[in-house]
């Protein structure tokens, strides 16, 4: 692992006050180089439908209604080389910026709807399955959409026409993170409620989800949201090293201060949950949904550098290790 470097002290007198995190012991994980530079010839397709959970202040799509504009998709590019491979799949949309309970009811709603409007089975499997056999999907969820998911599972899972098969975290803040504690510890609870109150007026319904990304918060949500032993949880982190003009510098700088190696926004230590498969080398926080990613990854390639990860990759070799474990 790359040695974590003593940071300087440019962010305001405050920036190095001692904050009210939990210090996290896990197992050091493994780094991930180029496992997913390149894309492979065959994937296999899960059996089960594949959920993309997106996270704090995403979306499905934006469609601007413009001609000179594209649609913006949250999983850019992602979900149809899922379907290329043989997944179904689908894409739900939670409030953006809502309480983790809030937000895993919609998605429960959502899915509940759609499995019930469309077919679950892959065309290859129907003829091998029983009609009576219950529905499961596997999750895979980046950032807060992990503990939606995580939410989901243990509080309305019982309760659901569908069971959930697998759930694998992107760069979930399952522990929190510091850049939250660090911003509540700034603001202070009256500017806090200013805020909120600006950002209702707004539009913005609901904006409890940031608080609940403190470290605070997540201690006592692990506590009392556990993990569900019919349930397989896997877990990825990523690490990035950016220069100070980066838009993530100020957020990692704080967090590789308190927590060590992040993505900018999700230490390392933070990301791990159930079965960690490792840390991804280089790769920020929106790399891992194939938004920066992908203007990188062209660059490389015109520049005739060799790019070391590719969003599409990665979300096909999940797919596929999914598909062999049987889900």
């Amino acid at each position: 692992m790359l040695a974590m470097r003593p940071i300087r002290h440019r962010l305001g007198p405050n920036l190095l006050r001692p904050l009210h995190t939990t210090s996290l012991r896990l197992s050091e994980p493994r780094i991930i180089e180029n496992d997913f530079a390149t894309l492979r010839d065959k994937y296999n397709a899960p059996k089960w439908p594949v959920v993309l959970c997106h996270g704090l202040c995403g979306f499905n799509e934006i469609d601007t209604h413009l001609p000179v504009l594209p649609t913006y998709e949250y999983w850019g590019g992602i979900k149809e080389s899922l379907e290329g491979a043989g997944a179904t799949v689908i894409t739900t949309a939670v409030p953006p910026v809502s309480s983790i309970k809030e937000r895993a009811e919609t998605l429960a709603g959502s899915l509940t709807q759609i499995l019930h409007d469309a077919p679950w089975k892959k065309d290859t499997e129907k003829k091998s399955q029983q009609d009576k056999e219950e529905p499961k999907v596997n999750l895979i969820a980046h950032s807060m959409g992990g503990l939606d998911s995580r939410y989901l599972i243990h509080n309305l899972a019982k309760d659901l026409p569908f069971k959930v098969a697998s759930l694998t975290t992107i760069a979930t803040p399952h522990h929190g993170t510091s850049f939250a504690d660090w911003c509540f510890d700034e603001l202070g609870d009256k500017n806090v409620d200013r805020l909120y109150t600006i950002l209702e007026t707004l539009g913005v319904q609901n904006p409890d989800g940031f608080k609940q990304l403190t470290t605070t918060y997540l201690k006592e949500f692990n506590k009392t949201t556990q993990n569900d032993p019919d349930v397989a949880y896997y877990s990825y982190g990523a690490q990035y090293f950016p220069h100070w003009y980066n838009v993530f510098y100020p957020s990692w700088k704080i967090i590789d201060h308190y927590e060590g190696p992040s993505d900018g926004l999700v230490s390392v230590k933070s990301a791990q949950w159930g079965t960690y498969l490792g840390t991804i080398n280089n790769c920020d926080h929106l790399d891992l949904i194939n938004w920066t990613n992908r203007i990188r990854y062209h660059w490389y390639r015109l520049s005739g550098q060799r790019p070391s990860f590719n969003a599409l990759a990665f979300y096909l070799h999940i797919c596929d290790g999914l598909a062999k474990r049987g889900f």
